[in-house]
């Protein structure tokens, strides 16, 4: 068991307890969960108490016992309505905010020399990254793009409603043609057909943006669908930002120990935050509400279903994608103790004290990675041909 300054004697006994889920809970299980559950609450403000209050009621959800009625005193506490806590995320929250900063740069310099483009972004949401891809195309000094067409994928009617208000802001502000198409769907409920339609008359310019998205796709069968649709439309890379983290993992003990490791990181990279306690708060009430998925809702119906890095890299390539990394000049400030790690051969990483929390991977399918290598080792061939003494005589 790792260590970690969230870890109270109430985690290690709900640790101890989760051993038991989901076969044998009895009430002697379910009533000291309810009782760390009470006490979490009471001593809400106290230091450490907010990962136990968390993992307590999402455990107590699962027996099915009613939860519920702390729902409503738990935003109100923090009075942060919860359509600002996405925003808070995205804007105060560094390991999401160098996780786009890292995935919109790649996407940039994917879409480099090219005068057409299309982004393909899955569960785009407000269209927010998809808006900050296009703002910093436009800044690019030696762009040649003139044309791009956001298609937007995302299955709340809503958040697309934001998202066409942002395209149309973004495009007045860009010196280039701005095209977007709105797609209210789940991507997994999409057939081959619905893809190439959807993309019908765009061009073959095409790179996929998947940002904290995927993982949502219940069954790994249906994962490898998407994918495989994406490989049979010609896309010609995938950039893929997801927590490092196996959440798929049925056995409840084991996903529990998982789920763990990850928030307590993740908690404890709030707290060195220069916030305010109630947005501290906030950011980890948006939190809890993974964990109330990944422990508190049975197997057939979890929505937060995480795979590590090495589980995304292997569907990757089953499916014929090959994760890449070009050469390219990063440069991000570090925050506190979160920071970019590039060491990896074939992903970025998002990594926190040591411990990899979030992977970006760039895809490509195979036959574009050939052909840029066979072109590089032609240049190359070219280059020293050129200058032979055979060649200048």
């Amino acid at each position: 068991m790792f260590t970690n300054k969230f870890l109270t004697a109430n985690t290690e006994k709900l640790t101890r307890l989760a051993r038991c889920f989901p076969h044998y809970v009895y009430e002697e299980i379910v009533e000291p969960i309810h009782q760390i559950e009470q006490e979490s609450w009471k001593n809400i403000d106290a230091e450490n108490t907010m990962l136990d209050f968390v993992f307590a009621r999402a455990m107590k959800q699962f027996t099915k016992d009613n939860a519920e009625k702390y729902e409503h005193i738990y935003t109100k506490k923090f009075e942060i309505p919860q359509i600002q806590l996405f925003e808070l995320l995205i804007k105060k929250f560094p390991m999401i905010s160098m996780t786009q900063q890292l995935a919109n740069t790649l996407i940039c310099e994917r879409l480099r020399g090219w005068k057409e483009a299309v982004l393909v972004d899955i569960g785009a949401g407000t269209g927010y990254q998809a808006r900050e891809i296009v703002r910093r195309l436009g800044h690019e000094p030696l762009r040649q793009l003139q044309k791009i067409t956001i298609v937007a994928i995302e299955p709340f009617a809503e958040a697309l409603e934001a998202a066409k208000q942002n395209f149309e802001e973004i495009a007045k502000e860009v010196p280039f043609e701005v095209n977007y198409i709105l797609k209210n769907e789940f991507s997994e409920n999409m057939s081959l057909q619905d893809w190439s339609v959807l993309l019908s008359g765009l061009g073959d310019n095409i790179v996929v943006n998947a940002s904290f998205a995927l993982h949502h796709i219940k069954s790994n069968r249906e994962r490898i669908k998407v994918f495989q649709n994406l490989r049979d439309i010609s896309v010609q890379a995938i950039v893929l930002s997801e927590p490092n983290v196996d959440h798929y993992e049925p056995n409840y003990y084991q996903r529990f120990k998982n789920c763990l490791h990850l928030f307590s990181l993740i908690f404890e990279a709030i707290d060195e935050l220069q916030l305010t306690d109630e947005e501290k708060n906030a950011l980890k009430l948006f939190f809890s509400r993974e964990v109330d998925d990944i422990l508190g809702v049975h197997e057939s119906d979890r929505v937060e279903k995480h795979y590590a890095v090495g589980q995304w890299l292997a569907l990757l390539q089953e499916v014929g994608f090959i994760a890449t990394k070009k050469d390219l000049n990063l440069y991000f400030d570090n925050y506190c103790s979160i920071e970019i790690h590039d060491s990896y051969y074939d992903f970025w990483s998002i990594r926190y004290k040591n411990e990899d929390v979030i992977s970006v991977i760039m895809a490509e399918p195979l036959e574009v990675v050939l052909t840029d290598l066979f072109e590089k080792k032609a240049n190359k061939y070219l280059v020293s041909i050129s200058n032979s003494e055979f060649f200048n005589k």
